[in-house]
């Protein structure tokens, strides 16, 4: 399911890197997004040095103590590099070795949540020569995780992962029907729906009469007006 961008979702994982990391009083950020296994599937970086992801996903993810599906199934919201979870992990010391290198003393992980799961995240940084860590700097961190959360809620991202659990868990349609209706609401023709999906005309109009049914609506403009009240359900 996509959702058409707009202006507000351009800007706003720059704004959730610099104002998170004001607030934090972190040096630097990395801003994810989570897959639907909840390991991070792209990122957007402030002030990181150049190789930080690459070697993170070639050489450390596995030993990474702060790893996001570990904190997305105690559905963490903060976790700290220095805090009791992190530290009691046997490759702690490795990972603290791979921040080192790249001139990081210390890093705070906070996920971002829509509905019952975490959809994105952020990890901040302070170099090696800060004299505190984030640990025991008491800062409202569980404030600034609700801040940041709350940025994203309306980017086209989080708008479309909504939109595709709720056709799926409230509705009962498969991967292909909610495929459907993602171009169907662009305003696509049935050619230009088999087209796009590699199917036939009749498929695509078979698809339509069960998404129809499964939604209980009598129109193509019905399924649209629908999806779009999902975007902010």
């Amino acid at each position: 399911m996509d959702i058409i961008g707009d202006r507000y979702s351009e800007r706003v994982i720059g704004n959730v890197l610099r104002f998170g990391s004001q607030l934090a009083n972190a040096q630097s950020a990395v801003f994810f997004w989570l897959d639907d296994q909840f390991e991070f599937s792209a990122t957007d970086e402030f002030n990181m040095p150049g190789d930080f992801i690459s070697q993170y996903l070639r050489e450390i993810r596995s030993v990474d103590p702060l790893a996001t599906r570990e904190l997305s199934q105690r559905k963490a919201r903060v976790e700290m590099l220095h805090g009791d979870a992190a530290r009691s992990s046997g490759s702690w010391s490795n990972y603290v070795n791979y921040l080192e290198s790249h001139g990081f003393g210390d890093e705070v992980d906070m996920l971002l949540w829509s509905g019952d799961r975490p959809v994105a995240g952020m990890a901040m940084f302070r170099p090696v020569d800060k004299t505190a860590p984030f640990a025991a700097d008491h800062r409202d961190w569980g404030g600034i995780q609700v801040h940041l959360e709350h940025m994203i809620q309306m980017h086209c991202k989080v708008r479309a992962d909504r939109v595709r659990l709720s056709l799926a868990g409230r509705y009962g349609l498969q991967p292909r029907e909610i495929e459907l209706t993602g171009i169907l609401v662009q305003g696509a023709r049935n050619a230009e729906i088999a087209e796009a999906m590699g199917i036939s005309v009749s498929t695509v109009k078979t698809h339509i009469v069960n998404i129809l049914d499964k939604m209980g609506v009598h129109s193509r403009a019905e399924i649209a007006a629908c999806i779009n009240y999902l975007q902010f359900d």
